[in-house]
């Protein structure tokens, strides 16, 4: 009797680092060259990454009793620009934290990059008077 197998398996860790540190059993860990294998990182893909935000602002959004905030065109470039090491997972978690500390109806790269949006404010022309930006005072979100 013949019996066609195919495995798949996926994990963010090197297997073959963890059998050595005691953290993952030896005796389920098969060596590359044993089996017939491809590995690849898989990190979301650029045009992956409008889809997945907007499923992740649409839940953490319901989450926290908010209503759906649309995601700017900066901010949505400058995640598909972006490497993620963590793949969907840490994406997620940065759509997360965006949608928490938004102050505004809409996400700003600020918001999901903190970073990046420190970049962009120093790039920035100084505010004129009157302006919000020149007392430091961020746009006021009317709750309903």
């Amino acid at each position: 009797m013949k019996t066609r197998v195919r495995l798949i398996a996926a994990t963010n860790r090197k297997l073959d680092d963890e059998v050595h540190a005691g953290r993952f059993r030896a005796d389920l860990w098969v060596p590359p060259e044993r089996v017939s294998h491809h590995r690849a990182a898989a990190p979301p893909a650029a045009e992956d990454i409008p889809l997945l935000v907007n499923q992740f602002v649409e839940k953490h959004c319901r989450n926290q009793a908010k209503p759906v905030l649309p995601v700017s065109k900066a901010t949505m470039k400058a995640l598909q620009a972006r490497d993620w090491p963590g793949n969907v997972r840490e994406l997620e978690n940065v759509v997360e934290r965006a949608v928490i500390s938004s102050r505004g109806s809409m996400l700003e790269v600020g918001d999901a990059l903190p970073e990046a949006g420190r970049a962009s404010r120093r790039n920035r022309p100084p505010a004129r008077p009157g302006d919000p930006r020149a007392t430091g005072a961020r746009p006021h979100r009317r709750d309903p």
